[in-house]
């Protein structure tokens, strides 16, 4: 049997494999009841020079990403640029928690950035005129410097004085799409599958019940309907213009006040208050 990776190879895919910072290579298997939790996950794979196996049954897997191959980055952060919707959702978080939750503290800092994060455009080279790149995940240093502060202008200078240089080479959101549009593609085939993508989304949820907090679960449904996305007509250069006018139109239509809803209900938006957009729900 003939090598599928070098020895160096090995080495790098494993450390990228058990680094925690994106799901890892699992058996197609894994869910018989006969794998365990091993390698950072349930029936994680095993890099070897002739290709990935699982040490719980005769599974094999052939292929890996390229930039897997080669050793991580010291840099863990995907640098992105800080547009002025970012700005103003992080700042109306920031207010709402602190006014509507347990006062000034690092749930404030928490609710502000997740709030942004929709906003935050990866991008490759130079930052336009008036832009700035940053981290998508503040730096420790990044936090202590806003915490010295409360007014929010004040708290996103000192936050953008403190964060790092970006490293050169970045990937963006696009480009990570199209290698997996073009993987997908070639071990799934070029056809709609809705019915099989909808299929495999719902197997996902039904881990997702199981195990809510298992974070990959939830990543593998977003890859899932980002493979249903280009299937059906959308392009890698599509993906974040249509998540960023959605989440807009999203922020801009009537809630009902959470505390009065159900934790296990969908919450809906307020149809008759915008009769004249497209119908929706917490999407």
């Amino acid at each position: 049997m003939s090598n599928v990776f070098s020895a160096d190879e090995v080495v790098n895919l494993a450390k990228h494999q058990t680094a925690g910072q994106f799901h890892p290579f699992t058996c197609a298997n894994r869910g018989d009841g006969n794998h365990r939790v091993a390698f950072g996950d349930l029936g994680a794979l095993v890099p070897t020079v002739r290709g990935w196996i699982c040490p719980f049954c005769d599974y094999t897997q052939g292929w890996a990403h390229d930039f897997m191959k080669s050793s991580p980055t010291s840099e863990e952060n995907e640098p992105v640029t800080i547009s002025k919707e970012a700005i103003e959702a992080a700042k109306a978080a920031y207010w709402h928690e602190a006014h509507n939750g347990g006062g000034y503290s690092d749930k404030c800092y928490e609710a502000a950035l997740t709030a942004a994060i929709p906003f935050l455009a990866p991008i490759a080279g130079e930052a336009p005129e008036g832009w700035t790149l940053v981290p998508i995940v503040p730096t420790q240093r990044m936090i202590d410097a806003g915490k010295q502060w409360t007014k929010p202008s004040y708290i996103y200078d000192a936050m953008l004085e403190a964060a790092p240089s970006a490293p050169d080479g970045l990937e963006t959101i696009q480009t990570y799409y199209e290698r997996q549009i073009e993987w997908s593609r070639e071990t799934f085939g070029p056809a709609l599958r809705t019915k099989g993508v909808i299929d495999h989304i719902c197997k996902e949820l039904g881990e997702i019940e199981q195990e809510p907090h298992d974070l990959s679960e939830w990543v593998d449904v977003v890859i899932l309907a980002m493979d249903g996305f280009w299937r059906h007509g959308g392009k890698a250069a599509d993906l974040l213009p249509a998540l960023l006018t959605k989440q807009k139109k999203n922020m801009a239509r009537t809630w009902p006040d959470w505390r009065t809803m159900s934790e296990d209900r969908a919450i809906e938006h307020d149809r008759s208050k915008d009769a004249s957009q497209d119908l929706g729900g917490e999407e």
